[in-house]
């Protein structure tokens, strides 16, 4: 994970010296426990480690080993493919260095056996023979000294913390920060460190470093070595254009030249090629290459290597009636204002986004860098990322004027379409998988909050909330008390309530005959998942998933819980599959079988079928539609893939700058 240019410096900076010699230990310690097998989770492990030492390192401190730790996970495949790779071809010339100067020593008669004692011998008598004229042939030079393999895993924490550091937060400068310090005085490691080319250079960092390698050596100056990486950025294709950064600069070697090694070939080994410059285990590296093409496999692991943006979702319970009305009031005249004093003939004052209420408030409280979503007309994403006091210590978020939800997410409330179609009593909404209620808490806001009979007049409807995790429904029903829907979000707290929305009719029996009836108007299956679209927010994910898992297991759960939802939607709701996964066997084959099964013409149980797609319509909707054409443009050449059915989007990182999610809406016709 890319760190934002400057950034560190400053932290850096404002950090005592206690506190950097216990940033690194933090650092290293975690990093370790990483790396052993059968490892907690990154995020576990620091979790942890702050818990214990972060007051010790303050909100600065706190930031930097939670960036730093989980970017070398998720950069940890890359790095050590590098790191091992370089080792064992510099361990190869060693060998073959000393080999070399034993035959030149049994050419001349001095034979020795133990090639310790012939590099040692030689060693210590470099400087007679250097000097000494005459047609002996000049000994071959020795490489310095290797750090043993395998290298320790406090070893392999130190190089590959320090290569994250000096590449990835752009800080070349630090070289002789890291030798003293992370690098534990180690000097064949620090050698080790300086010969490795960059993963993906930014410009400044390859120049910085090229100079300090060129001052330290001028005999190999002459020799660069280049380093191509598809995950620079360079020649990628991008929102359907082919763009080509500036060319980098190569890095001349190290004096000791130990770490010249090539990648796997793009050509002849795709898959293996992808997992190792895109960090992906090899399995999910065949997954993706195979589904959406080499090309977008590998901007799509490039996107999930660097941390996602800070996005919040406007509650729009709060500040929708005459406070958030007098805040726009406000800045509507300070434009007219400015605007009269140029000219009083035309006047154009810019359209407010619906988010603008949360913008306003976050300025009142000097919140930084706040801007409109994309996509989502009530998010606001963070481009200056968490203000220094973080977030929950805002008023506003004591408050309940937002949530912390990725766009993706919030689209998939959209996608349910409650709080626009609520008949005689308002809507009843079932969220069958509801966790810790990001997307239960969405939708509750698009109901009561989303009309403005809803904010001020009667809360009418019913939004039901189920999860066979009760625990995590704790967490959900204090964020509906923050969020002022503490008396209108339900609990169902056991399966045997969840039956009890079903109609009568289908509690007596006729559930098992086909003809289930429930009573729902929207129900939600936001299905457990791979979580294959969040690796930048949980980057250890993706070492520790199973493919029999993510392949399998966790789609015969999703079949079963869209046959236990489809029995709640009556006659005109609405069904919605939602996961989080980039993986069709989660996707489109998990929808394919529900519409073989309970589709027009589908069978089940020798009973006709009784659902179908349903498009995203209305102007309410543009967004999925606008998202679902940017695939479309995008979605062709290298990897095409067959078009995107009705009623269903697929959101992707590198393409709509969100965490990637999946989404598909069925309604009952009978």
């Amino acid at each position: 994970m890319e760190g934002e240019l400057g950034e560190e410096e400053d932290a850096m900076s404002s950090l005592s010296l206690g506190q950097l010699a216990l940033l690194d230990e933090v650092c290293l310690e975690v990093l370790e426990a990483v790396l052993a097998p059968d490892a907690r989770t990154a995020e576990w492990l620091v979790r942890k480690a702050l818990q214990r030492d972060g007051r010790e390192l303050g909100n600065k401190g706190r930031m930097m080993v939670a960036r730093r730790c989980l970017g070398v996970t998720s950069l940890k495949g890359r790095l050590e493919y590098m790191v091992n790779t370089a080792l064992v071809t510099a361990h190869k010339r060693q060998e073959e260095a000393v080999a070399a100067r034993k035959a030149v020593v049994v050419g001349t008669g001095k034979i020795n056996s133990d090639l310790s004692s012939v590099t040692s011998s030689i060693s210590g008598s470099n400087s007679s023979n250097s000097g000494t004229s005459g047609s002996r042939e000049p000994l071959p030079p020795l490489p310095p000294a290797l750090p043993p393999l395998p290298l320790s895993l406090r070893g392999q924490a130190r190089l590959l913390l320090c290569l994250y550091i000096l590449h990835y937060e752009h800080a070349p400068s630090r070289a002789d920060d890291l030798k003293r310090g992370l690098m534990g005085g180690n000097p064949a490691l620090f050698s080790l460190l300086l010969s490795l080319p960059p993963p993906a250079p930014s410009f400044a960092t390859a120049t910085t470093l090229s100079s300090m390698l060129s001052s330290s050596s001028s005999s190999s100056s002459s020799s660069t070595t280049t380093t191509s990486s598809s995950f620079s950025r360079s020649s990628l294709t991008v929102d359907g254009n082919t763009t080509s950064s500036p060319p980098q600069p190569s890095l001349p070697p190290s004096p000791s030249a130990l770490a010249t090694f090539d990648w796997p070939d793009e050509e002849t080994q795709p898959a293996f090629a992808l997992a190792a410059r895109g960090s992906l285990p090899l399995w999910l590296s065949r997954q993706w290459g195979g589904q959406y093409g080499w090309q977008e496999a590998a901007a799509l692991a490039a996107e999930a290597n660097r941390p996602g943006p800070v996005t919040l979702r406007w509650n729009q319970m709060k500040g929708g009636g005459e406070e958030g009305k007098g805040d726009m009031c406000k800045s509507t005249e300070a434009q007219l204002e400015n605007s009269s004093s140029s000219s009083t003939s035309s006047i154009t004052v810019p359209t407010l986004p619906p988010s603008f209420p949360l913008l306003a408030r976050l300025a009142q409280e000097g919140v930084q860098g706040a801007e409109p979503c994309r996509w989502s007309p009530v998010g606001v994403r963070l481009s200056r990322g968490r203000p220094p006091h973080g977030l929950w210590g805002l008023a506003a978020w004591r408050e309940g004027w937002f949530e912390v939800q990725d766009e993706g997410s919030q689209l998939v409330a959209l996608a349910t379409g409650v709080g626009r179609q609520g008949g005689k009593g308002g809507e009843h909404v079932l969220d069958i998988c509801a966790g810790n209620g990001g997307k239960s808490l969405a939708m509750g806001s698009l109901m009561w909050g989303g009309r403005e009979g809803g904010r001020e007049g009667k809360r009418e409807g019913r939004l039901w909330v189920y999860d066979t995790h009760q625990s995590r429904l704790k967490h959900l029903e204090a964020g509906a008390r923050r969020a002022g829907m503490g008396g209108l979000v339900r609990v169902l707290e056991s399966e045997e309530a969840l039956d009890a929305l079903l109609s009568p009719e289908t509690k007596k029996g006729a559930r098992e005959e086909g003809k289930e009836e429930g009573r729902c108007d929207v129900v939600l299956v936001d299905a457990p998942c791979s979580s294959s679209g969040v690796l930048r927010r949980r980057p250890s994910l993706r070492w520790t998933l199973k493919p029999e898992d993510a392949l399998v297991t966790l789609p015969a759960i999703q079949r079963a819980l869209l046959t236990q939802a489809q029995a709640h939607v009556k006659v005109g709701g609405r069904l919605v599959y939602a996961t989080c996964s980039l993986l069709k066997e989660e996707n489109e084959e998990v929808v394919a079988w529900f519409l073989e099964q309970y589709g027009e013409g589908g069978k089940e149980g020798g009973k006709e079928g009784r659902f179908r797609a349903l498009p995203w319509q209305g102007e309410e909707e543009a967004p999925l539609r606008a998202a679902a054409q940017a695939w479309r443009d995008r979605n062709g050449g290298e990897g095409k893939r067959e078009e995107l059915a009705p009623g269903t989007l697929q959101l992707l990182p590198h393409v709509h700058g969100t965490d990637g999610f999946y989404m598909a809406r069925f309604e009952r016709y009978r």
